[in-house]
């Protein structure tokens, strides 16, 4: 910092420059960053989108431990009565972490593709157990009038009218 600052033309006793890093270096941690210097900008605009960067970078932070946090403890499977536990204060903070509300969303995604699967493997069944094959189901249950397609009105009346029992 001292020799940056003499080469850039300020000059001063190197214990000033020491005392000016000393000033900047407000969480002691033997290191400047941008965090430290930004007010130092003349613009205006910069400055501000400087302070604003870092300020959400700081909670970029924050919202990463809690979510470190919240799987950790999750992981764990602490029953409710533990003194860890996750309590259901908690839960409206935790549960609008992006990390949380994705993870969340992936979760529902999966129930809903393995359900699909389900669905599929139960109509095919149904297909094979009543027509023997699915060509011979396509003719005479799905496509009887030969117009070679389905609808989904007519699919969705077909599944009605022999009551599959799944959506």
């Amino acid at each position: 910092f001292v020799a940056g600052c003499l080469e850039q033309g300020f000059s001063s006793e190197p214990a000033d420059i020491e005392e000016v890093f000393n000033l900047l270096d407000a969480n002691g941690t033997a290191a400047l960053a941008m965090e430290d210097v930004m007010f130092l900008d003349l613009d205006s605009r910069t400055r501000q989108g400087a302070i604003a960067k870092a300020k959400m970078k700081a909670r970029r932070r924050h919202e990463l431990l809690l979510t470190n946090m919240h799987n950790d403890l999750k992981a764990k499977g602490y029953p409710e009565s533990h003194r860890l536990a996750s309590r259901a204060w908690h839960a409206p903070v935790l549960d609008r972490l992006p990390e949380v509300a994705l993870e969340r969303r992936h979760l529902r995604e999966d129930r809903h593709k393995m359900k699909m699967v389900e669905v599929f493997q139960l109509f095919n069944r149904h297909l094979i157990k009543s027509y023997g094959n699915g060509i011979r189901a396509w003719r005479k249950g799905l496509d009887p009038k030969s117009t070679f397609a389905c609808s989904r009105a007519h699919f969705l009346q077909y599944c009605r009218k022999l009551d599959l029992g799944f959506d």
